[in-house]
């Protein structure tokens, strides 16, 4: 069987995005399907561009299957198809959901009008290559919105490297940048007038970069089934997304996240 990255997409995007790749053990089996259940907390902003933080219980599910050269992964928030063929490569149709805005801590922002959760779908393309004993994988990820909620597109440019330190503990690095459309910025980052009773100054943001990311994970192997994995991601708000009243005024463009769980694999 090929061994390939086994990256998650989601909404929780602290354990997606950087604990997701620490999952790239080999597999306890040769099976066609693979099961990953875990459970940890994530301490992560209360919504983006906020400078409130929650930690949260964070339960995950995440199946994998593979025939015929081809494979699909589901968990997390999201599935990706892969219909490359090929072990250095993933191409094929995204979807991801994307947490909203609301029961927000903040008083002013409590009084914007709450911003739906989010289904979007796209497409993903990644290339993987052997590195000074690890294993560095560029990608692409293009996303839509499909469920009306603030019915924009972004773009995410990618990098990352995963190395073994020891026979049980495999470190790895990210760095992340990602381009959003109007309709993404405003929906998440502008303020109409609707949210008059907020006090909050009016603010129609334009495309642009709307963040750059950083972040570390680590794991530990306790055996080939069980590992302890944790992360610790930075992300800086950009452009327009940073010049938000929601960020400018009442959060902060600096945005930090981090997970601990336990992971068992089938």
């Amino acid at each position: 069987m090929r061994r390939r990255q086994m990256g998650f997409v989601g909404g929780l995007s602290a354990l997606i995005v950087q604990v997701g790749p620490a999952l790239a053990a080999p597999a306890a089996s040769d099976a066609p399907l693979q099961v990953a259940v875990g459970a940890g907390a994530l301490y992560r902003p209360d919504y983006p561009g906020s400078d409130d933080y929650k930690v949260r219980p964070l339960p995950f599910v995440v199946l994998r299957y593979e025939r015929a050269g081809y494979t699909i992964v589901v968990g997390g928030g999201g599935a990706v198809v892969d219909v490359a063929r090929d072990p250095r490569l993933v191409f094929g149709p995204l979807l991801h959901y994307r947490l909203g805005r609301h029961d927000v801590s903040d008083p002013v922002v409590r009084k914007l009008p709450e911003l739906d959760d989010a289904v979007e779908a796209g497409v993903r393309l990644t290339y993987s290559g052997d590195l000074g004993g690890g294993r560095l994988v560029a990608g692409v990820d293009y996303l839509h919105d499909v469920s009306g909620t603030h019915q924009g597109q972004t773009l995410q440019a990618s990098l990352s490297f995963e190395r073994p330190l020891s026979p049980r503990v495999v470190l790895g690095a990210r760095g992340a940048l990602t381009y959003a459309d109007r309709d993404f910025m405003r929906s998440y980052y502008g303020v109409d007038g609707r949210a008059e009773p907020s006090g909050l100054p009016r603010y129609a943001p334009d495309p642009g970069l709307q963040a750059g990311e950083v972040g570390l994970s680590l794991r530990w192997s306790l055996d080939p089934r069980w590992s302890v994995i944790g992360s610790a991601a930075y992300e800086r708000l950009m452009d327009e997304a940073a010049g938000s009243p929601l960020v400018r005024l009442r959060g902060s463009r600096n945005q930090t996240s981090l997970a601990l769980g336990v992971v068992r694999r089938f």
